[in-house]
């Protein structure tokens, strides 16, 4: 089973699995009344994740309204139930959220109110829709990471003595040439939720066919946290970063973080040329002195 983004490709697929889904979940509301239309108004502006079994076949989807952090659906077809789809779809939409999540669920839903209690989500209030139906609402736990992409945010000065003092691939690295690296880049932050950055990375890329993954770090204080694979995850599931035909990295130890995400060795390394000046940064040092 597989995680990513929305594709449009899959909207008949998703349309159908929200109308069965719910005629067959929700037996206290009016089943006629359901149509295959739904879907496309009911996810209107938001954020959508879908679940793929190892055919391709749509399994499961989650929406969540980012700018209010609000989990509004999350289905898993009833043939594909009980296999942990609903609980890898609400991790996958956890790097979604940039503060505590709320979700509403159906009062006379037992299961899925045990679902996402078992999940650590709390009931925080309760009310009742224009057809008399009581809900309630529950708030998840606060996220460990945010993940962004907005370049204004990073801690800059934190990203550049990392890379330029502490990494042993960009020792030396000019100021400059950091600033004109993040322009040329995507660049992902990670945060706590008091704004403190923990990590960092960045994907220089055509957004079509290919990617090179970069300078991924997380500050030694916030290591053996998880947050790497997080990160990882997050790259996965970023709409811009999917179907490249090739995706690209260089590391000299993290080789078992990377496999878990489906990178491996060169298939055809005799393919494959660089032309590398590694002490390019040690040699405009000196002639920056010189000049």
């Amino acid at each position: 089973m597989t995680i990513l983004p929305y594709a449009p490709h899959q909207h008949a697929a998703l349309a159908q699995l929200y109308l069965d889904t719910r005629r067959s979940s929700f037996p206290w509301l009016d089943s006629h009344a359901m149509q295959l239309a739904d879907f496309a108004r009911d996810t209107a502006d938001e954020s959508l994740l879908v679940a793929q079994d190892a055919h391709g076949k749509v399994v499961g989807f989650a929406s969540v309204y980012e700018k209010e952090n609000f989990l509004h659906h999350l289905y898993v077809a009833p043939a594909a139930q009980g296999q942990g789809i609903g609980q890898a779809l609400l991790q996958a939409a956890a790097l979604r959220f940039t503060a505590a999540p709320s979700l509403k669920c159906f009062a006379a839903n037992p299961r899925a109110l045990a679902f996402y209690r078992q999940q650590g989500w709390q009931p925080t209030g309760e009310g009742v829709d224009a057809a008399g139906h009581r809900w309630l609402r529950l708030k998840g736990p606060q996220p460990g990471i945010v993940f962004s992409t907005d370049c204004a945010r990073l801690d800059r000065e934190l990203v550049y003595q990392y890379l330029s003092r502490e990494s042993y691939w960009a020792a030396g690295l000019p100021r400059d040439i950091f600033e004109a690296s993040l322009q040329g880049s995507l660049v992902i932050g990670g945060y706590h939720a008091d704004g403190q950055q923990l990590a960092f990375a960045r994907v220089i890329t055509d957004y079509a066919t290919f990617g090179y993954l970069a300078d991924v770090f997380v500050v030694d204080s916030a290591r053996g946290q998880g947050i790497a694979k997080a990160l990882m995850r997050y790259l996965q599931l970023h709409p811009r970063l999917q179907n490249l035909r090739r995706f690209m990295l260089a590391t000299a130890d993290a080789h078992g973080l990377y496999a878990q995400f489906g990178f491996g060795a060169l298939g055809k390394p005799e393919r494959i040329m660089e032309k590398v000046e590694p002490a390019i940064y040690q040699r405009l040092a000196a002639e920056r002195g010189q000049a």
